[in-house]
């Protein structure tokens, strides 16, 4: 009786009942993740989410905010993730984790017309700043001795730096750039290469283990189809 009713339990659970949707969250970050003119959310790691899941029998769906708010989902609630997460020390028994399935380069960026040299990550701890809070690339710094100051979106540190609000700002190689030209920012440079990282799904701590395991076996097969040639390059 006391089995039978356990097993009531477990199939009226709402957590992970029969059908329910996934809901992943995600931030402009392009071009992984970001929205089009019309307000959809596109991106090669959109793709490969969607077909990973897809794969899985799994129905998904993905919304975008600031970084901070959609990792902060991702923890509390069952069901949820988050991408494109860094598999960080700080992170690791936060969530459970697929991947990877893309790949960035972390950078400080500066304007070209203020001629800032950086020969080592300790010279840059002497500027000001600009990061995204919560974001692993801030925490790297953070962790190494510098202050950083954050702000909840990308695109606010485009504009900072463009007005000269900060001096430095650490993002991802590409996304910056094109965050950068967004916002009409081209007097601008790589003065710094902090790390080369690998980008995850991570999800909510309470996913069953078997799903996990499903999620990575077809991120293993998907590679295998070369689906994720793509975002494994993007470095530069």
């Amino acid at each position: 009786m006391r089995s039978l009713v356990l097993a009531l339990c477990l199939v009226a659970s709402p957590a992970f009942a029969a059908g329910k949707n996934w809901v992943l969250h995600t931030e402009d970050y392009p071009p992984y993740q970001t929205k089009s003119a019309k307000g959809a959310i596109e991106g090669e790691n959109v793709k490969v989410v969607k077909e990973l899941f897809k794969r899985a029998g799994l129905k998904v769906d993905i919304k975008m905010d600031v970084w901070e708010k959609s990792f902060d989902a991702a923890k509390k609630s069952p069901n949820q993730g988050v991408f494109t997460a860094i598999r960080s020390p700080e992170r690791e028994k936060l969530f459970q984790w697929v991947g990877p399935i893309s790949v960035t380069r972390w950078v400080l960026l500066a304007k070209k017309s203020k001629n800032v040299k950086i020969n080592e990550l300790s010279d840059a701890f002497k500027l000001k700043i600009g990061g995204v809070a919560n974001d692993a690339k801030t925490q790297y710094l953070e962790k190494a001795g510098a202050t950083v100051d954050k702000v909840d979106d990308d695109v606010k540190n485009a504009k900072r730096l463009k007005d000269d609000a900060i001096d430095v700002w650490v993002t991802g190689y590409i996304s910056g750039m094109k965050h950068a030209k967004d916002v009409g920012l081209t007097d601008l440079e790589e003065v710094f290469m902090l790390r080369e990282d690998s980008g995850y799904i991570a999800l909510n701590l309470d996913t069953p283990s078997k799903t996990v395991l499903d999620l990575n076996r077809i991120v293993d097969e998907m590679k295998s189809e070369g689906l994720l040639n793509a975002t494994m390059k993007f470095k530069n």
